[in-house]
């Protein structure tokens, strides 16, 4: 970062690289800059609140984006509600949350206003879930984010876990954000694929076909347990939806329109999970 300013006026602020051959929208959050960032070139969306500056930047291949630390600009009317009830959206998607479960009712495009995928939290080998609360965290001009929590119950009305799950659209990236946090309460034993915590995501049609990412290469599976380290493909017709797992390798199917990613077996220590949508 010094040495691309070495030329250049000296005055704080953020440098955002792009280390890929293809252009990036990131999304980012600033706290303590005291106003809103101006729209700009690389700046797609941004917002201001309660001391936190939220944006989206468009980054160029193999190059990057500069950003002042010094606020200028003035704050954006929204152009629609990203978070409302228990919808979030952008300009790509709409999401609707599960009052029941706290996942997700329904993913969705504009276009065909088809559902894509829907998604709860489960302990296999089984579970109910009590929602605590659904609440919308975040309603501006770049990000709408909404937050449910709850428990796991086992069938004999044991506390298994309880979760915090995030939702986030933000205007100008195409893809869902979740966040998912458990506090384990009953930790998994036995043989990994029989006893675990996870995210069992579901589609619309049992004549879908999936594919898995590896390497970098798409590859068409009808294994029950696809090792697929970068995302997971839903395939029907035209229309293509993925769940990127966030390297997490280690999926079990459930019939033909479901699918676990597995978050926490046995001798598992981590309780925080990123994964996207698109």
């Amino acid at each position: 970062a010094d040495r691309l300013q070495v030329r250049s006026e000296a005055r704080p602020g953020f440098m955002v690289f792009n280390p890929c051959s293809f252009t990036r929208r990131a999304a980012l959050e600033f706290e303590g800059l005291g106003g809103p960032l101006p729209i700009g070139d690389a700046i797609k969306a941004t917002e201001h609140e309660n001391g936190f500056s939220r944006c989206v930047v468009e980054v160029p291949p193999f190059g990057y984006v500069w950003i002042p630390a010094t606020p200028g600009g003035t704050p954006p009317k929204p152009k629609f509600k990203t978070a409302e009830g228990l919808t979030i959206r952008n300009e790509f998607f709409e999401m609707d949350v599960d009052a029941a479960t706290g996942g997700i009712r329904s993913f969705r495009d504009y276009r065909t206003r088809l559902t894509r995928f829907g998604q709860q939290l489960v302990y296999n080998p089984g579970s109910t879930l009590k929602v605590g609360a659904i609440k919308v965290t975040n309603a501006g001009s770049a990000l709408g984010e909404i937050t449910s929590e709850g428990e796991l119950i086992s069938a004999q009305d044991e506390l298994l876990a309880t979760f915090k799950q995030r939702f986030r659209a933000w205007v100008g990236r195409p893809v869902l954000e979740m966040r998912i946090e458990l506090d384990v309460k009953h930790e998994p034993s036995g043989y990994p694929w029989h006893g675990y915590f996870g995210a069992r995501f579901g589609w619309r049609d049992d004549r879908a076909v999936l594919f898995r990412g590896v390497n970098g290469q798409n590859t068409q599976t009808g294994y029950t347990r696809p090792v697929s380290p970068e995302y997971l493909e839903v395939r029907f017709g035209a229309e293509r939806s993925f769940l990127f797992t966030g390297g997490l390798p280690f999926l079990q199917r459930h019939g033909s329109r479901m699918a676990d990613v597995i978050l926490v077996p046995e001798g598992e220590r981590q309780r925080s999970f990123e994964l996207l949508l698109s």
